[in-house]
């Protein structure tokens, strides 16, 4: 396989170590907060810097940018060159946004970033089967999300369709109604009153004439 498709499929991996000790890694290509807050990405309660810090964002696949802070220290390695956090801080090495000094981080490198008792560990690697599996599942679920959203979409054009067509035919029999009057009223206002009034008489009410009885 080639160099670059290798890259391709490589991920961030950030281990977070206490005291010595990994206790967690993460799988991401996204960018990633820290804070103290339960709402970032990494919470820390003896984070003192400002909440929601942005120590990673994302630039695509296989780059990043690491924000880190003047009190942290760590170090970035490419290859079999390394060079320290601080050093570069303080050669006005690295630019600057906000409160962070930006570093580029890549496939190539590998890293960390150090304050307290808290190390957080960088390098892109391919992820495990599990990790991948997960991320397909919630592929999948978002999928479904959309998907959920789109017919409901429809549906609701549908039925606005459909109850405009019902006003629109509830209208047409109103105005139809109302601009065709029944011709008995316009065939009586032309007619003498005691004639009109004859017309104006149930129609179906039995004759009495031709009945063959006599009147006493």
């Amino acid at each position: 396989m080639k160099e670059g498709s290798k890259n391709r499929n490589k991920t961030l991996r950030i281990t977070i170590s206490r005291d010595g000790k990994d206790i967690k890694e993460i799988f991401t290509n996204e960018s990633i907060t820290i804070g103290n807050s339960l709402d970032n990405d990494i919470v820390i309660k003896s984070w003192k810097l400002r909440d929601h810090f942005p120590i990673v964002e994302v630039k695509s696949n296989t780059s990043c940018i690491l924000n880190i802070h003047e009190s942290m220290e760590g170090f970035i390695s490419k290859g079999t060159t390394s060079q320290s956090l601080k050093d570069l801080v303080a050669l006005n090495l690295l630019p600057k946004k906000d409160d962070c000094y930006q570093v580029s981080f890549d496939t190539q490198n590998v890293g960390n970033i150090r304050f307290g008792n808290i190390c957080l560990k960088f390098d892109y690697t391919i992820p495990p089967p599990s990790t991948e599996a997960e991320i397909s599942i919630k592929e999948l679920l978002a999928y479904k999300e959309v998907s959920k959203k789109v017919v409901m979409e429809e549906e609701r054009k549908f039925a606005y369709i459909m109850l405009g067509s019902f006003v629109a035919h509830l209208l047409f029999v109103i105005y139809a109604y109302n601009a065709s009057p029944p011709k008995k009223r316009t065939v009586i206002a032309g007619l003498p009153p005691v004639i009109a009034e004859l017309v104006e008489m149930d129609i179906t009410a039995p004759s009495e004439v031709g009945t063959g009885e006599e009147k006493t």
